[in-house]
């Protein structure tokens, strides 16, 4: 399974999207699917479904249908991970039916993903990790600055339950 924090989009979308297409594309044989979430109100399922290369798409809830991430990216950030929460049974129970052997992690430059890779890691299933940034660095910039005493911990441990790390 890949999981992204942000949807692959083939156009329309920033560095993270157009990274998570490609690398869905160049490992298409060897995932059974990609979890993911809609990220943005602007962000529709059809758009995901084509930046996936025909990989099966699976998403979880966000805030995106809300509309609040531009206004309050902080209580998004919250929400979304309350939401991942309620649905780590979901996720579970799909990677039992996939018999899904190990997840490889794409994380960007956002430093509230990291909670969202502890989440997964607690499912028991190995994880592989690819960090595009440094998030330390960009933790100290934007809404995740509030995180900025607690992101090396966390990524400390975050990587530390990693099998690998890119």
């Amino acid at each position: 399974m890949f999981y992204t924090d942000v949807p692959p989009l083939a156009s329309s979308g920033h560095g993270g999207h157009g990274i998570t297409h490609n690398l869905i594309r160049a490992l298409r044989g060897n995932i059974s699917s990609v979890l993911t979430r809609r990220y943005r109100r602007a962000i529709q399922m059809p758009m995901i479904r084509g930046g996936a290369a025909g990989v099966k798409i699976r998403t979880h809830p966000d805030v995106s249908a809300l509309g609040v991430r531009r206004f309050l990216p902080t209580l998004a950030a919250c929400i979304d991970l309350l939401l991942l929460c309620a649905w780590l049974p979901v996720i579970h129970k799909n990677c039992r039916k996939e018999q899904v052997d190990r997840i490889f992690i794409f994380c960007g430059a956002d430093a509230w993903f990291l909670f969202s890779v502890w989440l997964l890691q607690c499912l028991s299933i190995p994880t592989d990790v690819y960090l595009v940034d440094d998030i330390e660095k960009s933790s100290e910039q934007g809404y995740c600055r509030r995180l900025r005493p607690i992101v090396t911990p966390i990524l400390y441990k975050v990587l530390k339950r990693s099998d690998r790390v890119f």
